[in-house]
């Protein structure tokens, strides 16, 4: 391979390389720390009904104030995905069925209004809308003390083992 091959082979590799990088950064990740826990915050669009199974299981729901205690942190931070009466809004945030006898069935949610700040609304379980999902972050996990006390351990069996070759 001649040096013009090496070359372009270089730059085609470092074009890989940035292509990667460029798409990574592209993706939305945002963490946001609620009532002194860390949570990892997604967005995803779809009807209640759809996505039931996953917004039934958020911390908020079926909890009035943590609904509100998330909202407020996050507001408009995740931009205005949704569209009201009253402009752009942020994600939902859907925390209980309203009224469970309602036809169609609707849920209440709070949410972000752009020139509003935070509101209590009601859609319905077929409406098309971006909610918020999130999970805890885990917490570190042992391996860095275990690491740690191997590497003690290591060092007092070096230690050991030139004692009891200076005894012989």
């Amino acid at each position: 391979m001649n040096i013009y091959q090496r070359c372009l082979s270089f730059v085609v590799g470092m074009g890989s390389a940035v292509a990667i990088v460029t798409t990574a950064s592209s993706a939305k990740a945002a963490i946001f720390t609620v009532n002194g826990t860390d949570y990892d915050l997604t967005t995803k669009t779809g009807s209640f009904n759809s996505l039931s199974s996953e917004l039934t299981q958020q911390p908020w729901w079926g909890n009035f104030s943590l609904a509100i205690d998330f909202a407020a942190v996050v507001a408009g931070t995740l931009g205005l995905p949704n569209d009201t009466s009253l402009g752009g809004a942020g994600p939902l945030f859907a925390y209980r069925y309203s009224p469970e006898n309602s036809s169609p069935p609707k849920i209440r949610v709070y949410l972000y209004l752009q020139d509003y700040g935070l509101a209590l609304a009601t859609t319905d379980v077929t409406d098309i809308n971006t909610y918020v999902l999130v999970k805890p972050i885990p917490e570190p996990t042992a391996a860095i003390p275990v690491a740690v006390v191997s590497l003690v351990a290591l060092a007092g069996l070096k230690k050991a083992r030139k004692i009891a070759v200076s005894a012989i």
